[in-house]
């Protein structure tokens, strides 16, 4: 009896996994058929209308540059614009200071942190002229590259939304990096903070043992009464003061640990009694 039983068990088996098996192959034939149905003129006749949409496309340049004809030659133009301005820095691209400089007496203020080299608020007619320039920009890269790929509006519209989006992700990259221009009010509180964190490390900060961010910020915060919590004032994070002292050990040769402590250093208990009142 139980040989029986394990018998039928095994065809029940067998059966299943060659229903499967059928299955598999229904779903996944093992050779690939190409299944386009259009018939050789008809592919000849596409291939045909667009070598002619390219020559009229080139036609047209070479007769007119700056004639606007279709769909394609609206949408190219604004997205290259775009793109350009992205990938030369947006509001702190190279064209800003010189246009402005003709433009403007050099005793505007905003005129006075570009020559600089401070980022600045710019006037808003300024925006119009750069928004024009950047316009024409976009529409001469346009004009070129349909000359190159003799008059293909295709392959140009999709580089400029490529290039759009490489653009907007390199102007993310520079925002999170760092990398923009700052202006000059912020330089000026950078340095007023790391001159006030050095003060702050020379009386607090001894070496040996180790210290934890937390305490570090806390600390800073007793020391300067300015910068403690909800004093809208002086407003500064957590964050930038643990910058501050991670800048700092790296000048001494240190760095924060992966659990936020910095080794080699430690609050002064001594010099907590004495608090700077700045």
């Amino acid at each position: 009896m139980p040989l029986y039983i394990t018998s039928t068990a095994s065809l029940l088996l067998l059966a299943t996994a060659i229903d499967s098996a059928q299955a598999i192959t229904k779903e996944f034939p093992s050779e690939l058929i190409y299944t386009d149905k259009s018939s050789p003129s008809q592919r000849k006749s596409e291939l045909s209308s667009k070598k002619a949409s390219r020559k009229l496309t080139l036609d047209s340049i070479n007769k007119d540059p700056f004639l606007l004809q279709n769909k394609s030659d609206f949408l190219a133009t604004p997205m290259w614009a775009s793109a350009l301005w992205l990938i030369a820095g947006s509001r702190s691209n190279p064209l800003v200071t010189p246009i402005a400089n003709a433009l403007y007496e050099p005793d505007q203020q905003f005129l006075k942190d570009r020559n600089d080299g401070y980022f600045s608020a710019l006037p808003g007619e300024l925006y119009f002229i750069l928004f024009a320039v950047f316009l024409f920009l976009g529409f001469a890269v346009d004009r070129a590259l349909l000359l190159v790929t003799l008059g293909d509006e295709d392959i140009v519209l999709q580089l400029a939304g490529v290039s759009l989006i490489a653009g907007a992700a390199l102007e993310l990259g520079r925002i999170s990096t760092g990398e923009k221009v700052v202006s000059r009010r912020d330089f000026d509180r950078t340095l007023q903070l790391e001159q006030e964190f050095n003060d702050f490390a020379e009386r607090r900060l001894v070496s040996g043992g180790n210290v934890h961010r937390r305490e570090i910020v806390g600390a800073f915060r007793r020391f300067f009464s300015k910068y403690r919590d909800g004093n809208d004032e002086y407003p500064l994070s957590d964050l930038e003061i643990e910058r501050l002292m991670r800048q700092w050990a790296r000048q001494k040769g240190s760095d924060m640990s992966s659990a936020g402590y910095f080794i080699g250093w430690q609050l002064d208990s001594q010099a907590d009694i004495v608090t700077n009142q700045r």
